[in-house]
């Protein structure tokens, strides 16, 4: 008698042989098509990441500018600790005069952009006007430039003789490759500088405070306004960074690229060590990590940066502090104020 659920020893005998045939089909076809799309994806990680690894000196990497509503753009970031070996870049403008006879006693590296024309010429005008401190203490300003499609600087280096310029993208997320580059031109035409400070187009530096309070230990040291901080892991931020690209829960210490300073011995030691490590999105945690390399501690100045500048009270604390940063104010007016303040008015 038939039963529901049942089947006849010719009916099983029948029908699963085929049907396990299939299912081992299946399973052997989506095993080979998982194979082959995890493979390639493999390779195709491996040749994006030669591309930027090949050549981090020379190569341009394309980064759109980015927002926080838009992180697609963000560029392919790779971990500090991937090596090259390769020398610096060829540059398609650079500074002279400065270096050719002397080194000057306090070398003043300035990021700036293309377009910021005005500002790099205040600064001409206002903190770095003066080339000559008592006890032959000489200074030179050199600015520090990306490519931008838009402008031309060629003409002002021409006239200026301060402007040293190389061949990738001036972008926020590329100002490891502007401290690199005036790194390597340091070492090769400028060696015997006895500091190197680093700045921005939108800082004013009280040289004669820096000079006269600061510089007087003349090795192995680096100063500024320091501090550990953690990575930004938030994809909407303009400064995430990915675990990928550093994995650890902390920066080592690292200064405020606004402004710090460091004795010559240290910027060549960085400019060595920056030939083996591959560069940061963000130039001053880029030189905390080449430090903790070197093994040299930065050190915090409690008054070093005025983070920004309080119109309302322009003497407090600006007559001790060296970097003031003016954040889109008018320099040449913020300036006169603090000049002002140092004269006692």
């Amino acid at each position: 008698m038939y039963r529901v659920g049942s089947y006849s020893r010719a009916t099983r005998n029948v029908r699963y042989p085929a049907l396990k045939r299939g299912r081992r089909r299946t399973l052997l076809v989506g095993a080979i098509l998982a194979g082959i799309i995890f493979f390639a994806d493999k390779i195709w990680d491996r040749r994006l990441r030669s591309d930027i690894v090949r050549s981090p000196l020379t190569s341009t990497l394309k980064i759109p500018l980015e927002t926080p509503s838009d992180v697609s753009s963000a560029p392919l970031e790779l971990p500090p600790s991937t090596t090259v070996n390769q020398e610096g870049p060829e540059w398609e403008l650079k500074p002279s005069g400065g270096c050719e006879k002397s080194a000057p006693f306090l070398l003043i590296l300035i990021t700036s952009h293309p377009a910021n024309t005005e500002s790099r010429e205040v600064i001409r005008k206002t903190w770095c006007r003066r080339k000559s401190y008592p006890k032959n203490r000489t200074v030179f300003c050199v600015f520090l430039l990306g490519r931008s499609d838009d402008d031309d600087v060629a003409e002002e280096s021409s006239q200026m003789s301060d402007i040293l310029k190389s061949d990738f993208v001036d972008h926020f997320r590329n100002s490891s490759k502007k401290l690199r580059m005036g790194l390597d031109w340091m070492a090769r035409f400028c060696r015997g500088a006895r500091y190197v400070m680093k700045t921005e187009d939108d800082v004013i530096v009280n040289v004669n405070v820096l000079i006269n309070k600061f510089l007087t230990v003349e090795k192995n040291v680096i100063i500024g306004k320091c501090w550990v901080d953690q990575p930004i892991r938030n994809p909407r931020s303009r400064f995430y960074i990915s675990e990928n690209a550093y994995p650890n829960p902390e920066y080592p210490e690292y200064c405020s690229g606004s402004g710090y300073v460091m004795s010559g011995d240290v910027a060549i030691r960085l400019k060595d060590s920056s030939i083996m490590t591959n560069v940061f999105p963000f130039d001053e945690i880029y030189v905390g990590i080449l430090l903790e390399k070197i093994r040299v501690k930065p050190k915090n100045v409690p008054g070093f940066l005025i983070g920004k500048f309080d119109e309302s009270e322009p003497c407090v604390n600006v007559t001790k502090a060296v970097a003031i940063h003016v954040h889109g104010m008018d320099m040449q007016y913020v300036w006169r104020l603090i000049r002002d303040c140092s004269n006692g008015k």
